[in-house]
């Protein structure tokens, strides 16, 4: 019985140990955006490719897209970014962003996922159609004393068919490693 109880222990010591490890070299394992006219910070995954980033003419609009892969699905993921010189209403962002016709939005399903920080607040909803499953993120930036203010959607774009738990947590593992920032080292900045 004890011979039994030290193996368990030994076991669960290795598996404990080597799921740490694992997740250590992940996040040793990725590139971060830092974009200081933006005021934000994205640890996106190592295997991130195809990717591009596009800024408007006026500097108030930036967007990046990449590809990444959770087990054997591929996932697309789009950043933009837009810079105001007042604070948005979240739920006005939220609804022309889900207006935009050339973002190509299904109809959302179940309600909204709010979160709220010190100077960002967000909304996270699930959208499907028979083909594709979006996973959307809004945040928006609320802080007085700054010049501008910020408003980000963050989507993830997957294969409905490929749409599980599993994936849904990848994904909430991709998106906390985006971070409205209020103060960015201007010499980290891409």
């Amino acid at each position: 019985m004890i011979k039994q109880k030290k193996t368990l222990i030994f076991i669960l010591f290795i598996f404990i140990f080597s799921a740490a490890s694992e997740s250590i070299y992940a996040q040793k394992n990725a590139s971060e955006i830092v974009n200081e006219n933006y005021k934000f910070t994205f640890i996106i995954p190592q295997d991130a490719f195809n990717m591009r980033k596009e800024e408007n003419s006026g500097k108030t609009a930036i967007t990046y897209e990449f590809e990444t892969i959770s087990g054997k699905d591929t996932i697309g993921v789009m950043l933009l970014a837009f810079k105001w010189p007042d604070i948005k209403k979240l739920n006005d962002f939220v609804y022309l962003m889900e207006k935009e016709v050339t973002l190509d939005i299904p109809q959302r399903i179940g309600d909204y996922e709010e979160f709220d920080s010190v100077y960002y607040d967000g909304k996270f909803a699930v959208y499907k159609n028979k083909v594709l499953s979006h996973l959307i993120y809004y945040y928006r930036t609320k802080d007085e004393s700054s010049e501008n203010n910020f408003t980000y959607l963050l989507r993830f774009k997957v294969f409905s068919k490929s749409f599980d738990d599993r994936l849904l947590q990848y994904v909430r593992e991709v998106a906390g490693n985006f971070n409205p920032r209020k103060v960015i080292d201007p010499e980290m900045s891409d």
